[in-house]
């Protein structure tokens, strides 16, 4: 009997899912960090890697470092570039054609491609996130997360994660875009399944909610891109559509709107987190609401949703002294990185006063530096003071469940009780 094309491919997945296994067992720490199972507290592990030096040498054959100066001139260096997809290895592919056939918003966007494509692509989306671009929308982002906190207002205890902070981005992104939807959270799913399996899915079960979630994402961006060439509007879509092509188009925006979800609502959910189980931190925001900013830095730092940053060495280097062959996978643990004692005083403190709590590298930098940051923050900003203001009582009805995922560190669920209440004006206030 002939061996399937889905066939093959789960046998690469079992090899390649069992090598893993073996190493982490055997002590392998970047094993350990990328096994489909992921330890709850990585945090010990990324100070065990620290202690082997700048650069720790896996088995799995690649490059892995927690410090803070490599992170930051890696992903600052032209030489270094987006790991492309490796050819003939069919991370999500359930049929022959499916590579051509579907559109993975991240194989075939920013987040693959190098300048000049790099910088062609990201020009037809930047004008939307620009500081004067954000300014102008945070009233109609103030205004989205006032109406999902007026949902929970007059209710004892909620969970933030599921009624609240998974919709904000979404109902943010959808306003952008100029999405029509009934079915919002069949779209918050896609975002979630991809997200989830940016290095490649590592599990049967994954790898064909992938395919699904591909499937459904690229006919419905397909449809919508053919809407806006038909009659363009004043959004997102319109704007990319005049610049690009189909695929272009749908790989584009499927990023954005992909990338824009997950990893927001996990930074929200762990700005209301970590100032709940530090009440001290929690006062001090407010006693002075103006910190949000730093509030959403400093939680940036400390326990940042989005776990790796992953750069191919495209010649010969030199970085920092280590010298770093061409065609080297380097993998930067942005939680460790960002717990750097040689950048960070008490790094491993919670501290929403801390001074250089922004030179974190949780948004990577260079050419590839995140360009949702700028809108990632302001939502989180926005959604600490609301919150905050809304129940200055706040508190943790129950002890938060954490994703063990390979692409987030987040919860999965955070109940909250409402003590106090506090009205607050209407959607109308400037923001």
């Amino acid at each position: 009997m002939a061996i399937t094309y889905a066939t093959r491919a789960a046998l690469n997945f079992g090899r390649y899912q069992r090598r893993t296994e073996y190493l982490a067992m055997r002590g392998d720490h970047a094993a350990n960090l990328l096994r489909v199972r992921q330890p709850s507290d990585p945090f010990p592990i990324y100070e065990r890697i620290r202690e082997q030096g700048e650069v720790y040498r896996s088995r799995l054959g690649v490059l892995c470092t927690v410090s803070q100066p490599l992170c930051r001139s890696v992903t600052t260096d032209a030489r270094f570039g987006a790991l492309p997809p490796a050819p003939g290895r069919p991370d999500w592919t359930v049929g022959r054609d499916d590579q051509t056939r579907l559109v993975h918003p991240i194989e075939r966007s920013l987040l693959s491609l190098d300048p000049p494509d790099h910088t062609r692509l990201r020009h037809l989306v930047s004008p939307w996130f620009t500081p004067r671009a954000l300014n102008a929308r945070a009233p109609r982002i103030r205004a989205i997360i006032g109406r999902l906190l007026d949902g929970v207002a007059d209710r004892g205890e909620f969970d933030l994660v599921s009624q609240v902070s998974k919709y904000v981005p979404f109902e943010i992104l959808r306003d952008m875009m100029d999405i029509s939807t009934d079915d919002r959270d069949r779209l918050i799913w896609w975002a979630g399944v991809l997200v989830n399996a940016v290095d490649g899915p590592h599990t049967m079960t994954e790898r064909r909610a992938v395919h699904t979630a591909l499937v459904e994402m690229t006919a419905f961006f397909a449809t919508l891109v053919a809407q806006r060439r038909r009659a363009p509007g004043d959004d997102l879509v319109s704007a990319v559509v005049r610049d690009a092509d189909d695929e272009e188009a749908v790989a584009l925006l499927g990023l954005v709107f992909i990338a824009g979800q997950p990893t927001a609502a996990c930074l929200l959910n762990n700005c209301v987190r970590l100032l709940l189980e530090h009440p001290e931190q929690k006062e001090l925001l407010l006693a002075d609401p103006d910190i949000a900013p730093n509030v959403v830095e400093e939680s940036l730092r400390y326990d940042p949703s989005g776990r790796l940053i992953v750069r191919l060495a495209a010649e010969d280097s030199t970085v920092r002294g280590h010298d770093i062959p061409a065609g080297s996978i380097l993998i930067h643990f942005i939680a460790g990185a960002n717990r750097d004692p040689g950048v960070f005083t008490d790094p491993h403190r919670y501290d929403v006063t801390r001074q250089n709590s922004r030179e974190h590298v949780t948004f990577s930098g260079g050419a590839h530096h995140c360009i949702g940051a700028g809108l990632a923050r302001l939502q989180a900003e926005i959604m600490v003071g609301e919150v905050f203001t809304r129940f200055p009582d706040l508190q943790l009805a129950g002890r938060p469940r954490m994703s063990a995922t390979r692409g987030h560190r987040s919860p999965t669920t955070l109940p909250l009780r409402v003590g106090r209440t506090r009205s607050v004006p209407g959607p109308g206030r400037n923001g």
